[in-house]
């Protein structure tokens, strides 16, 4: 039943326990899909003689996934972006932003293609800030060795 809606099945139905399950997870905060479906797989493994734990298989996790992403509740690229946007205001550089992202459990692909978007459009964006950061810091420096003239020369 791909377009069943919740109250569709019985209260004990194993479809409807799995949605609810994964509705009360992502309530909590985002999650990669690749992450929710090992989430679900494990709970089903800590429960193997439950028959309302039937559908936390991978299969059934994977229909899970795609009913979610049909229903515009998980969208991957949204959270690739919205984690690249939150890593680089932490003045992190790209290639450590794009292995932190893999880590966190996203797909390669996508982050390939959220970090290519953004080397075409926020890179000269990304170079600015870094420039008056840097030339910030330099003013500082600066100020803080007024009287130094070996340090002002370092500088």
């Amino acid at each position: 039943m791909p377009n069943a809606t919740p109250n569709d099945h019985a209260p004990d139905d194993p479809e409807r326990i799995l949605y609810a399950w994964a509705l009360d997870l992502l309530d909590r905060g985002d999650l990669p899909e690749a992450r929710l479906v090992r989430r679900a797989v494990n709970a089903g493994r800590r429960r193997p003689g439950d028959e309302r734990y039937t559908s936390f298989t991978p299969e059934g996790a994977r229909a899970l996934v795609l009913r979610l992403r049909a229903e515009g509740l998980l969208d991957e690229r949204a959270l690739a972006q919205r984690w690249l946007d939150s890593l680089l205001g932490r003045k992190a550089g790209l290639l450590a932003v794009q292995r932190k992202l893999m880590a966190r459990g996203l797909d390669p692909r996508v982050v390939a293609v959220v970090v290519a978007e953004f080397r075409a459009t926020g890179e000269l964006q990304d170079l600015q800030r870094i420039t008056a950061l840097t030339r910030q810091r330099q003013a500082q420096l600066q100020r803080r060795y007024v009287g130094d003239r070996q340090a002002r020369a370092k500088i």
